[in-house]
């Protein structure tokens, strides 16, 4: 947003330079072509920053979920364990990844 809001101000300096020159068809041309091709710049920047962080912050939510979802690994077969059967206990470790032995 930086480069488009610097190039407008010089489309815009340009424009001011062009209005010492004496007007007529070009003169005008000139300084309605800059102020047009100023905003067009800018149009870009400020799609993003109204619309284009709505994804990001999805995505960013999304994650935060997935960061703290509990996770139970369970050894064996799908097809052997029942998770219905009332002497299987499985040991639950917390395990997050803001955790240092998550890393290990």
């Amino acid at each position: 947003m930086t480069i488009a809001t610097l190039f407008l101000f010089l489309c815009l300096l340009v424009i001011r330079l062009l209005s010492t020159l004496k007007e007529g068809l070009v003169h005008t041309m000139l300084s309605e072509g800059f102020t047009i091709i100023g905003w067009v710049a800018m149009w870009e920047p400020i799609n993003v920053f109204l619309y284009g962080w709505w994804p990001v912050v999805q995505k960013r939510n999304i994650y935060r979920k997935i960061l703290s979802m509990d996770v139970n690994i369970i050894a064996g077969s799908p097809s052997k364990v029942k998770l219905s059967d009332p002497r299987f206990s499985p040991k639950k470790i917390k395990l997050r990844a803001d955790d240092p032995e998550f890393f290990q």
